[in-house]
């Protein structure tokens, strides 16, 4: 339902629940054991019921607006758990990671569940006739919500022995990890090497699992934690703006993809903290922040929700972005709207696949890139593309008829197409479906050219056009998938490595750092001077494919990962969430692109090529364009379609 592209818990899609328990029936017990820690003592179970139920986080924080409910209300009743005999609490503690064995005359069972208290509510106990384990537990004045398109998945282990201390290795598992050479040989990441350097940025990089307020350190800020909450991660970043002792509550939805940062720097230096980081979000990912439904727009079915919005709490729209409450005057005025394109990254997601099997993250990256040719390709409806006509080329009308000229691109030189392509790739290395290749030339060939006429782009607004560099990374990253292929070097592959060039030479002449051109920054912070991380990586990139300019291309990369290191290493901020997600997921690829500065695709092998002018829209090509696709998708007419998109738009 979501009216206006407004998401808060209450909506009437949202469905509500008492709790959800599992029952196991085993009669009248002879004995029964339990302990809240695995490194703890078993104590006997007296009386004729008993139960645990973690009711908080039991943190220092356990009682945070972070946990408001559709009422505004936090309706948490005590800090972390307590244990009940025969209805009277007998024990408390904060957090529990518990184990319970009951025996009988023929039955025996063993029962742990998997990060009980950071999942809380969850409640374990014997009521006279079954062992029940709450994963919803019932609690006085309290229910669950489960907004439209969530999902949650528990884990629990049960063993059927009489052994009480057949799930010991439950509370801490065996950990198997790979050498890194191994990983260099699958080319799971590209840019690896066996030998790491270590710098500034590596060493800001891992302030993120060993620092004074490391990732595990920033869960406990807001209470991250919870069925919805835990995993993400704490966008501390947003409280910037505010007096020291005033947080924001603020989830980073995976933005910049944190997944594949947590997958990359595990990898790199097998350290189980950062899997552990990866695991959770990926699983809160999967379940909390993808909208699984095809009930709701083309354009948000199957997709993944923003970070929520910038420089305010989160409010009663949990991980959706956007709440009614913004729209007080104090707080920021949005539109409202949904999962954009903006914001697709399904690239940690098929590492986390690949590194753990889990079937839940393959699932994830076949919705995203469902979701993301939904979003850019549009559907077969006529009345879409009516739709799309007013908000996309109508405007283009208007500029031809005031004499304006207008690029004949079909996708914008944006993050948007970047993730796009990036995401393709990622359904390429999951099913070897060349279609996807074929889909990313079209759009890489409908979005720039050799020739472009640069300063049309208007790259030097920095706050519309910044993003670019998101999608000439992922040029970068189709041009080194191509060079896998037997033959790679063919012409779309160096139409997009020409382009690239071009770029790449304008940026040598054009490009200073973000924070010189502070006055054209909404919000000039150093989160910017983390951005700069991704020129490096695209100079780098270039001096591969240029003789001319290799020497140029090198020197501005060293400049600007010099710029970014100068800057960071003693500014307070380089620590939030968003100054290391960037870093983790794009510092690195310089350890081999500065060594390795040659290439058999650059320009000495295969020359850069001869293009015709840039493609342009007159109003006749531009309406011919509009009239065969409109044509085109009449052919395919169908009512029911046609009524259930109009529905999707009109519902209340």
């Amino acid at each position: 339902h979501h009216p206006g592209g407004l998401w808060d818990v209450g909506d009437a899609g949202s469905r509500l629940f008492e709790s959800l328990v599992f029952k196991f029936p085993v009669g009248k017990v002879k004995q029964s054991y339990w302990k809240d820690q695995n490194e703890g003592s078993w104590q006997q179970a007296d009386g004729n019921t008993f139960e645990l139920v973690q009711a908080s986080s039991g943190g220092d924080n356990w009682g945070s607006v972070n946990h408001i409910d559709r009422s505004g209300s936090v309706r948490l009743k005590y800090r972390g758990y307590r244990y009940f005999v025969d209805g009277v609490n007998t024990n408390t503690g904060d957090r529990a990671s518990p184990t319970f064995c009951t025996q009988s005359g023929t039955l025996s069972i063993n029962i742990f569940v998997k990060d009980f208290w950071q999942n809380f509510p969850k409640s374990i106990g014997y009521d006279g006739e079954c062992l029940n384990v709450g994963l919803f537990p019932p609690l006085d004045d309290y229910e669950y919500e489960l907004q439209g398109g969530e999902k949650k998945t528990h884990s629990a282990y049960i063993d059927f022995g009489d052994n009480k201390n057949a799930l010991q290795w439950c509370a801490s598992p065996s950990k198997s990890s790979i050498e890194l050479d191994q990983y260099v040989q699958a080319s799971i990441l590209p840019y690896l090497t066996i030998k790491q350097p270590e710098g500034v940025l590596d060493d800001i990089v891992n302030e993120g699992i060993i620092g004074n307020d490391n990732f595990f350190i920033k869960r406990e800020h807001i209470d991250e934690y919870g069925w919805r909450n835990f995993g993400d991660v704490f966008a501390d970043h947003e409280s910037l703006y505010l007096d020291s002792d005033e947080v924001n509550i603020s989830h980073y939805n995976n933005q910049y993809d944190a997944i594949g940062g947590f997958a990359r720097q595990y990898v790199l230096s097998g350290d189980q903290r950062w899997f552990e980081l990866m695991d959770n979000l990926a699983s809160h990912v999967s379940d909390i922040d993808i909208y699984h439904t095809t009930d709701d727009r083309e354009e948000y079915s199957g997709g993944l929700f923003w970070h929520t919005d910038h420089y305010v709490s989160a409010h009663t729209s949990t991980h959706r972005t956007f709440s009614l409450q913004h729209q007080k005057p104090e707080d920021s005025i949005v539109t409202g709207g949904g999962p954009g394109a903006e914001h697709c990254y399904s690239n940690g997601l098929l590492n986390h696949y690949f590194i753990t099997g889990s079937e839940s993250s393959k699932s994830s990256v076949k919705s995203l890139v469902d979701w993301s040719i939904a979003t850019h390709e549009g559907s077969d409806s006529v009345l879409a593309r009516l739709l799309a006509f007013k908000n996309k080329e109508l405007p283009k009308v208007k500029r031809l008829i005031a004499g304006d000229s207008v690029a004949r691109y079909k996708y914008p030189f944006t993050r948007g197409t970047g993730n796009y392509i990036s995401t393709l790739i990622d359904g390429y290395w999951l099913t070897n479906n060349t279609e996807y290749i074929e889909l990313i030339e079209r759009i890489i060939a409908n979005t720039f050219h050799p020739n472009d006429d640069i300063s049309s782009r208007k790259l030097k607004n920095i706050e519309s056009t910044w993003s670019h560099t998101v999608f000439l990374q992922s040029v970068i990253k189709y041009l080194d998938l191509k060079k896998t292929f037997k033959d790679g070097a063919d012409d779309s592959f160096l139409y997009a490595r020409d382009a690239l060039l071009h770029y790449a030479e304008w940026m040598l002449d054009n490009d200073i750092p973000y924070l010189d051109r502070s006055d054209r920054l909404d919000y000039p912070n150093h989160t910017w001077v983390a951005q700069e991380i991704r020129k490096v990586n695209i100079f780098y990139s270039a001096s591969l494919y240029s003789t001319k300019n290799k020497v140029r291309f090198l020197q501005r990369a060293s400049y600007f990962l010099k710029y970014t290191e100068d800057m960071l290493k003693t500014e307070k901020t380089r620590t939030f969430s968003r100054i290391l997600i960037l870093l983790m997921q794009n510092h690195g690829p310089h350890a081999l692109l500065a060594t390795n500065t040659t290439s058999k695709f650059g320009d000495e092998e295969y020359p850069v090529g001869s293009y015709s002018a840039p493609p342009f829209y007159t109003l006749k090509t531009l309406f011919a364009e509009v009239t065969w696709d409109i044509f085109r998708k009449l052919s395919k007419l169908s009512i029911s379609k046609e009524v259930r998109w109009l529905k999707t738009r009109t519902r209340p």
